[in-house]
């Protein structure tokens, strides 16, 4: 299926509001956090995950309707590997290198249990595989209305009082509106964008702040259907927004990471906690801290991206791509039409 640049544009936007959102996290938990980056993440809440399942929905279609083998080769087995893989090598690293307030990541009971319940930021992939499955088997038996109703339910409830405890099994109930959403509302979300649309997109954007300033003001946060509705207007305004950025200079270099998310994703929390462990031990003028969380974020994207190039080189690709072998009848002689080998570098 062929690409959509504005959906490229809107994936980068969203890698670089995960990259730093993480980047504040981290940094707040080694010492070197500033109150106001806490704010400026809590605005964005609706924004990040939903936007990019929207993303991925908008192309599943095509899909989910392939048979099963197609539909490992083609997504599932890069998740899987890419979530398994890295779900190690971040065990690995803060092993080695432990963080004080991060705990969990060296839980051998957690690893040992992660295909199943997940807690670290890797989530997004073990979602995205029960998004693919769990659309595949709805596909031809539950109409879409069905679909995005009970999605919808589901969402008011987990952003409302539900929760499992889990931040794979609560995102999912909270995103698979958006993720199904992108699927099922495909044409009418790329006739809405069928050109630049600077007024609405204006407007979009100017609703949503109304709405975010309305959610902090009256503390209608945990209100029942709240944060779903926000996440609504956040998502059209994103898709309004990438949509104008699309036909802008903007376009190539946000086009570019979003077309390598997933390379950033997978590394971009370990790069972090490098950066900020050295940080908190050399220290950091009090003026700098402000600036620390969208420098940090950008040298990581960069350094993630620079990493996965020169592993491409060598045997260290496969930390970005999926062994042959585990894709079973794609990987033998006979190819399987439009499906190529699954890489992180272009998701």
């Amino acid at each position: 299926m062929q690409r959509v640049e504005w959906v490229d544009v809107a994936k980068g936007l969203a890698i670089v509001l995960v990259a730093i959102y993480h980047a504040n996290l981290l940094l707040s938990q080694s010492g070197l956090g500033v109150p106001v980056w806490d704010d400026i993440n809590a605005v964005f809440v609706t924004v990040r995950m939903p936007l990019f399942f929207l993303a991925a929905g908008i192309f599943a279609a095509s899909v989910v309707q392939r048979p099963w083998r197609m539909l490992w080769a083609s997504r599932l087995a890069l998740l899987v590997w890419a979530f398994l893989l890295w779900t190690v090598i971040r065990f690995v690293y803060f092993s080695v290198v432990p963080m004080e307030l991060r705990p969990f990541e060296t839980s051998v009971t957690r690893l040992l249990a992660a295909p199943v319940w997940p807690t670290s930021g890797l989530w997004f992939l073990h979602a995205l595989v029960v998004f693919f499955v769990a659309s595949k088997l709805m596909w031809a038996h539950i109409p879409p209305a069905w679909q995005l109703g009970l999605a919808a339910v589901c969402s008011v409830a987990f952003f409302s009082y539900l929760s499992v405890r889990n931040l794979s099994y609560d995102g999912m109930a909270r995103y698979f509106l958006f993720f199904l959403a992108g699927l099922h509302l495909r044409g009418r979300i790329l006739s809405m964008t069928a050109k630049p649309r600077p007024a609405a997109a204006a407007l979009a954007l100017f609703a949503f702040g109304g709405a975010v300033v309305a959610v902090k003001v009256f503390d209608l946060a945990a209100a029942p259907g709240v944060l779903t509705l926000l996440g609504i207007v956040a998502v059209t305004a994103s898709v309004l927004l990438a949509r104008v950025l699309a036909a802008t200079p903007l376009a190539r270099p946000l086009t570019f990471l979003g077309r390598n998310t997933l390379p950033i994703y997978v590394a971009h929390v370990i790069l972090i906690a490098m950066v900020a462990t050295v940080l908190a031990k050399v220290g950091v003028p009090g003026e700098w801290l402000i600036a620390l969380p969208p420098l940090v974020a950008a040298a990581v994207i960069a350094v993630a991206l620079l990493a996965e190039r020169l592993a491409s080189r060598s045997v260290l690709r496969f930390l970005y791509a999926v062994p042959p072998p585990l894709l079973f009848e794609a990987a033998r002689p006979v190819r399987l039409p439009g499906v190529q080998q699954p890489s992180l570098s272009k998701d």
